[in-house]
């Protein structure tokens, strides 16, 4: 995604204060893994709720709950400079490396 277009949406969210994301890991057609990161947030120019992809990251070949982790929290907390205690909500497709009770992400 260009920049400007991720810095407009951090912008947004830091004025507002919230965001939810939702997460997906995918396959890409080289069978590389890859983390899908999608953001709601409310746009205050244009006065609606607004979902956006923010981000594709690289994921490791083994892919655990702990690996997704500490990608997410680098994305969110140093390349958009969110802070975690602004996210309202996390979705993900119930995954085991995802949601997992012991090593899933959530």
């Amino acid at each position: 995604m260009a920049q400007d277009v991720v810095e407009q949406i951090t912008e947004n969210i830091k004025i507002d204060k919230i965001f939810a994301i939702e997460i997906d890991e995918s396959m890409d057609v080289s069978n590389e893994a890859k983390l899908l990161v999608y953001i709601q947030y409310f746009d205050v120019k244009k006065g609606v709720i607004a979902d956006e992809i923010l981000g594709c990251k690289q994921l490791p070949d083994h892919t655990k709950g702990e690996d997704i982790s500490k990608i997410l929290d680098s994305f969110i907390r140093l390349e958009l400079d969110l802070q975690w205690e602004s996210c309202v909500s996390v979705s993900t497709d119930g995954a085991a490396s995802m949601s997992g009770q012991k090593s899933g992400h959530v």
